[in-house]
C-alpha cells in the first residue's frame, strides 16, 4: 500500500508537468504557424500587429531614354509645343540611395539627344508657322547630364530591400548639370553661291556664332558649353522576382538659358561674319532652295508671302547681300529671348537592389 502511494505521488506531478508542457507547445506551434502565414503573405509595408523596422539599401540601374525638345524650332510658339517625330533615343546610368521609408536619393548620368527642323515642324499653310518655315533653321544637340534628385514616394515602405513594395508611385526633383554643343547639317553651298568645304557635315553653330557672338560689331556673349537645369516629374517603381526593381518615369528639364538650339535673339548684319562664309550661311538658311536634309522647300510660297526678294548693303563690310524681305538681316527676328528652351525625358529604368532580399519564408 505505502508503495502505492508513493507511486502516486510521483506520477500525478509528472501528467500534470508534462500536460502543461504540451499545452505550452501547442500554443507555440500555433503562433509558429501564423507567423509564417503572415511572412508567406508579406508584399511590404506596415506588417499586422507592429511595425517593421526600415533599413536603407542601395540599388545601382540601366536606363533606357526617350527625348523630346521644347524651344524656338518647334512647330508653334507656345510652352509645350514640340514634334514627336523628333523623339530621340538614349541611355544612362543610375545609383539609388534608399534613405527613408518614403524618400530615396538618386545620381544619374543620361546621354540625351534633341533635335528639331523648321522644314519638318512648321506647316507653310498656317499663317502661325510660316515664319518658322521661312526661316528654314535646323539643329542637333548631344546632351551629357549629370544629375542628383530627390524621389519622394507616395505611399510609405517599411522594411528594407527585403520588404519592397509591389507598386510605388512617387514624384521627384534635384538639380542637373549638362554638356552640349549645338550642331547644323552644312549645305552644299554657301549664302554667295560658292561650294562650302564643310558641306554634309554637322559643325559646330556654338563655334561660328550665327548670332554675333564673334564680332567686334555686338554685345553679345558666347553661351557657355556648360549648363545648369531643374529636373522634375513624376514616376514609379514596380517590384520584380529576386532582387530586381523596374521604373518608368517622365521628367521635365527646366533650363536657364535659350541656346541649346543656338537661336535666341535677332539676326546680325551678315557683314559681322568677315570672310567666314560658312558662319553667314548657317546663320540665315531663309533663301535655300532645300531644307537641311535636302528636300525641296516652297520657295515662290515664301516670296509671295513677304513681297520677294531684296538686297541690302552691310553697314559692316559695305558689301550687298540678298535677302527676303524681313529675314536674315540685322534686327530682323530670329528666336524669341523671351523664352529658355527645355526639354523632357521619358526613361525606362531596370534596377538591381543590394541588400538581403526576401524569397520565400521557411516552414519547420
Amino acid at each position: 500500500m505505502k508503495k502505492f502511494i508513493l507511486v502516486l505521488i510521483i506520477l500525478v506531478p509528472a501528467l500534470l508537468a508534462s500536460e502543461d508542457a504540451f499545452g505550452q507547445y501547442k500554443r507555440r506551434s500555433k503562433a509558429r504557424l501564423q507567423r509564417n502565414k503572415a511572412m508567406s503573405s508579406y508584399r511590404g509595408g506596415r506588417i499586422s500587429g507592429g511595425v517593421s523596422r526600415f533599413k536603407s539599401y542601395h540599388s545601382l540601374g540601366v536606363n533606357l531614354n526617350a527625348s523630346n525638345y521644347f524651344g524656338d524650332i518647334a512647330p508653334l510658339s507656345r510652352a509645350v509645343s514640340t514634334d514627336i517625330s523628333f523623339t530621340r533615343p538614349g541611355f544612362g546610368i543610375t545609383h539609388t540611395y534608399r534613405a527613408h521609408k518614403m524618400a530615396s536619393v538618386r545620381s544619374s548620368f543620361n546621354w540625351v539627344r534633341l533635335k528639331s527642323d523648321d522644314f519638318d515642324s512648321a506647316d507653310p499653310a498656317l499663317i502661325e508657322s510660316l515664319p518658322r518655315y521661312t526661316r528654314n533653321l535646323s539643329f542637333r544637340n548631344d546632351v551629357k547630364e549629370l544629375s542628383v534628385i530627390l524621389e519622394m514616394d507616395i505611399f510609405p515602405n517599411e522594411g528594407g530591400a527585403g520588404s519592397r513594395l509591389p507598386f510605388a508611385p512617387y514624384v521627384f526633383a534635384g538639380g542637373a548639370a549638362f554638356l552640349h554643343n549645338p550642331k547644323g547639317l552644312a549645305p552644299e553651298l554657301g549664302n554667295d553661291g560658292t561650294p562650302l568645304a564643310e558641306a554634309g557635315k554637322w559643325v559646330s553653330l556654338k563655334d561660328l556664332g550665327t548670332e554675333g557672338q564673334n564680332s567686334d560689331q555686338y554685345d553679345i556673349k558666347p553661351y557657355r558649353s556648360l549648363s545648369y537645369a531643374i529636373p522634375f516629374g513624376i514616376g514609379s517603381r514596380f517590384r520584380l522576382p529576386g532582387p530586381f526593381d523596374a521604373a518608368f518615369e517622365i521628367g521635365y528639364r527646366l533650363l536657364f538659358f535659350d541656346y541649346i538650339d543656338d537661336l535666341s535673339g535677332r539676326y546680325v548684319d551678315p557683314g559681322a561674319f568677315g570672310t567666314n562664309e560658312l558662319a553667314r550661311t548657317m546663320a540665315d538658311r531663309s533663301r535655300e532652295a532645300t531644307s537641311a536634309s535636302g528636300q525641296p522647300r516652297q520657295l515662290t510660297l515664301i516670296t509671295e508671302a513677304y513681297g520677294g526678294t531684296s538686297t541690302k548693303v552691310s553697314q559692316i563690310d559695305g558689301q550687298p547681300y540678298p535677302t527676303i524681305a524681313g529675314w536674315g538681316f540685322e534686327d530682323d527676328i530670329r528666336g524669341n529671348p523671351s523664352n529658355n528652351d527645355q526639354y523632357i525625358v521619358t526613361q525606362i529604368r531596370l534596377m538591381y537592389v543590394f541588400g538581403k532580399v526576401r524569397r520565400s519564408a521557411k516552414f519547420r
